[in-house]
């Protein structure tokens, strides 16, 4: 069994996909992962307590003495939009190819998939036939790839699998006040509107909320636009920077807010993972992947922005009692899919 961990640091979301995909992987036999330009905190938080699991400081690991099973990461694949990027995902199709051919078994985890500019279409349609078992997380996407001629099947995002269970990155619901939280937090792409504060005052009016705003920051590539946001709002600021601190950081602010308002899909996860209600604001034609896994995990608290940039609200949002409910249906759904692909 194989798993790159080599740029995960770069999303703390990552963390928890992973280790929850670990623990599943290890029931079939033992994992060799790569764990290259990985923090070592990270590296023991993410193994910390499973056996069987041996690691290497190269950028592909070795595969002998792995049970014949390549896992993919999690993600989203965007399309291919440059011959640079057209030549790295031909290659890696390539490669995926020789190991289905050394009869191993390939499997992707939950992720999204965009079409590639039309030139590029059949090293999608490559991509998609490699895997022997392709998980998607949104409908749209699904039927992409199914109009590909893949094999996919349905399920939600991997990182729901952590939800109500203990982990230094999410808190049992039980140990959750709501009643105590007053907080809004923000967190959004750097590369989708500029930073507005009348963003911030339209969504206060929406939530009703007086008490002060935060921003925070999971990308390294969201840091920039999300601390100009801070400073113009005289915000609080929290951004992920590699170390454990920083990520606890951010788990605190979650922790402390009754909302969190993003265009990343696992700012809103990790979001409702310690207690706050997710509030989705997105550009509905660039970021229907979001739309797509909330909706895919029954939630539904979506608000879209035009080109003007006039904010649609939903009528009402699902409280955070019915959003626990949505991700422990999906958890325990997640797990069913996850063990047939593994096991098949």
């Amino acid at each position: 069994m194989f798993m790159s961990l080599r740029t995960q640091y770069e999303n703390l979301g990552d963390l928890m996909i992973n280790r929850a995909a670990l623990e599943l992987m290890l029931e079939t036999g033992a994992v060799v992962g790569s764990s290259s330009k990985v923090p070592d905190w990270y590296r023991d938080r993410l193994l910390a307590g499973l056996k069987n699991v041996s690691v290497t400081g190269r950028s592909l690991p070795s595969l002998v003495g792995a049970s014949k099973i390549v896992v993919l990461k999690p993600g989203g694949y965007p399309g291919i939009r440059s011959a640079r990027a057209a030549l790295l995902w031909a290659v890696h199709t390539l490669y995926l190819f020789a190991l289905k051919a050394l009869g191993f078994h390939v499997v992707r985890l939950p992720s999204s998939h965009a079409l590639s500019r039309r030139r590029y279409r059949w090293i999608d349609k490559a991509r998609a036939l490699a895997p022997r078992t392709l998980l998607i997380r949104d409908a749209e996407s699904n039927e992409t790839l199914l109009n590909l001629g893949a094999r996919t099947t349905l399920c939600p995002d991997l990182a729901v699998h952590f939800f109500d269970v203990h982990s230094p990155y999410s808190t049992p619901t039980a140990a959750i006040d709501d009643s105590a939280k007053t907080e809004l937090t923000f967190s959004f792409r750097g590369d989708r509107r500029p930073v507005d504060l009348g963003v911030l005052e339209e969504t206060r009016r929406y939530l009703g909320v007086s008490s002060r705003v935060k921003v925070a920051s999971q990308v390294w590539f969201d840091h920039a636009h999300n601390a100009l946001l801070a400073d113009s709002a005289g915000a609080e600021f929290v951004a992920y920077d590699g170390s454990e601190t920083s990520l606890m950081k951010i788990k605190e602010t979650y922790l402390g807010s009754n909302w969190v308002v993003s265009d990343r899909l696992h700012v809103l996860l990790m979001g409702a993972l310690n207690g706050a209600i997710p509030v989705a604001l997105i550009d509905p034609k660039r970021d229907q992947k979001v739309s797509g896994c909330l909706a895919q995990l029954g939630i539904y608290n979506v608000a879209t922005y035009d080109e003007r940039g006039a904010i649609f609200w939903p009528p009402e949002l699902q409280g955070i009692a019915a959003i626990r409910a949505a991700l422990l249906k999906s958890k325990a759904a997640l797990s069913g899919v996850l063990a047939e692909a593994l096991h098949d």
